[in-house]
């Protein structure tokens, strides 16, 4: 499974990938994984625009949605997306082993 996509768009490149700010963000700005049979396109644009996030800040979501609207093969790279989502998210709040000198105890 990818962690990251690079997109091709009039001559640039795009890397996509989500980290824990990006995906902080889809959620303000209304991401919910779980209503992707409910609302489809609303959240799969949110999920398209999360993975530009991280790697492209200046781009606002206008420039995000005409990017996207370029895309061909857009189903494989929807399912590509979720992927990458889930994967950052279990990493980001998954039980893992301590690597770090970081302890916490419930008191």
């Amino acid at each position: 499974m990818a962690s990251f996509v690079i997109i091709k768009s009039n001559d640039k490149n795009y890397k996509l990938e989500y980290n824990r700010s990006s995906i902080v963000r889809m959620e303000e700005n209304g991401f919910d994984v779980q209503k992707m049979n409910e609302k489809p396109l609303s959240t799969i644009v949110l999920l398209m625009r999360g993975a530009f996030y991280m790697h492209n800040p200046s781009l606002t979501d206008e420039e995000i949605d005409a990017i996207c609207e370029q895309i061909t093969n857009s189903e494989e790279l929807v399912k590509q997306l979720v992927e990458m989502y889930m994967k950052a998210l279990n990493s980001l709040v998954g039980d893992k082993k301590q690597e770090k000198n970081f302890k916490w105890e419930k008191n």
